[in-house]
């Protein structure tokens, strides 16, 4: 978490995104099921993997059907589900900045948040990059967090 701290998203925990293996194996009767999200023509398994910025894996879901999408992965996600119920990670203090008026105050939190893409529920634990501004600080802060997932993504 003190990386994601330096590089200006204090209180982030690591980045999460939905992956699929492609399922070979597959039942025929099972095929429709594991088509769809990702691929068309092939069976998948889809998994939620969250790493941090030193790229080691934190968690990793069980395989679920490749029809999945990553609204759906995450109401089976323990660990997920956990930290947004406030089960785990819970008194991690961390400080964010809230504009008040014509005055920028500091806000005090206890717990984490995680780093998404727009495809996830709109959860206070769940921050994406916000795509629907005009303001350049909150553009070049959503750009920023965009490139901190993509790096983070390609491990």
């Amino acid at each position: 978490m003190h990386e994601y701290a330096m590089a200006g998203f204090p209180g982030a925990s690591g980045s999460t995104d939905a992956t699929c293996i492609i399922h070979s194996n597959c039942f025929w009767k099972h095929r429709r099921a594991h088509i769809g999200f990702k691929t068309k023509e092939e069976p998948t398994k889809m998994y939620t993997i969250m790493i941090n910025y030193r790229h080691e894996v934190l968690m990793s879901t069980n395989g679920t059907l490749g029809s999945f999408i990553n609204k759906t992965l995450v109401l089976f996600d323990n660990f997920m589900m956990d930290i947004k119920l406030g089960c785990i990670f819970n008194k991690h203090p961390f400080e964010l900045l809230d504009k008040q008026g014509d005055k920028m105050v500091s806000v005090k939190y206890l717990g984490v948040w995680i780093l998404c893409h727009n495809s996830y529920h709109n959860w206070s634990t769940t921050l994406p990059p916000s795509t629907k501004t005009i303001c350049c600080k909150d553009i070049v802060w959503s750009e920023w967090m965009e490139l901190m997932i993509k790096d983070i993504g390609e491990f």
